[in-house]
C-alpha cells in the first residue's frame, strides 16, 4: 500500500466514523422538540421560580450540545453521577459541545438566578442539583488556556472563549 493510498483510505475511515456520532448528537438535540410550557425550578438562595417555554427555546437555540429535561430521553443517564446514594433531579440539564455552551449555560443561570452545578467527571455530589441547572461537561475532551488572558476555550470551539474570573 503505497502513502497516497493509505491517506486516502485512512481520511475516508475518518469520515465514516463521524457520521454515527453526529446523528446521536443531533438525535438527541431534536429530542428536545416539544418543549413544556413552563418548567419549575430552584434559585441559588433555595426561592421556587418558572421557567417558560420562551425561555427554554432561546436557551436551546443558543446551544449546539444538547439541552434535556425531565422525560428526554439521555435525561436520566445525565444528571446522575458515580455515587449510587446521590439521586437529585435538576430542573434542566445543559450537554455543553464546547466553550461558547458553556457561556450560554452560565449567562442563562445568572439571569434566571438558577441553582446550579457543574458535572465533569461526575465524582462529587456537587455535579448536580436538585431543582436548578446542571452543565455537563462531560462531551468537551480538551480545554485550552491563555495565563495572559485569563481565558479558556475548548478544544473544538477555538473561536468563542469564556472568561475565567477576575
Amino acid at each position: 500500500m503505497d502513502r497516497r493510498e493509505f491517506l486516502g483510505s485512512s481520511v475516508a475511515t475518518a469520515v465514516a466514523l463521524s457520521f454515527p456520532a453526529r446523528r446521536l448528537i443531533a438525535a438527541e438535540t431534536a429530542s428536545v422538540s416539544a418543549l413544556p410550557a413552563e418548567i419549575p425550578a430552584v434559585t441559588g438562595a433555595g426561592a421556587p421560580t418558572t421557567l417558560t417555554r420562551g425561555d427554554l427555546q432561546a436557551l436551546k437555540d443558543s446551544l449546539r450540545g444538547a439541552l434535556l429535561l425531565p422525560g428526554n430521553p439521555g435525561y436520566d443517564q445525565a444528571r446522575r453521577v458515580l455515587s449510587e446514594t446521590v439521586d437529585r433531579h435538576p430542573a434542566l440539564v445543559v450537554q455543553a459541545s464546547g466553550a461558547a455552551d458553556v457561556r450560554t449555560a452560565v449567562t442563562f443561570a445568572r439571569e434566571h438566578s438558577l441553582l446550579f452545578a457543574v458535572k465533569c467527571g461526575g465524582h462529587g455530589r456537587q455535579s448536580t442539583c436538585e431543582g436548578g441547572m446542571q452543565r455537563d461537561l462531560s462531551r468537551i475532551r480538551g480545554v485550552r488556556i491563555d495565563p495572559a488572558a485569563r481565558r479558556a476555550c475548548s478544544a473544538t470551539s477555538i473561536t468563542r472563549r469564556w472568561h475565567v474570573g477576575s
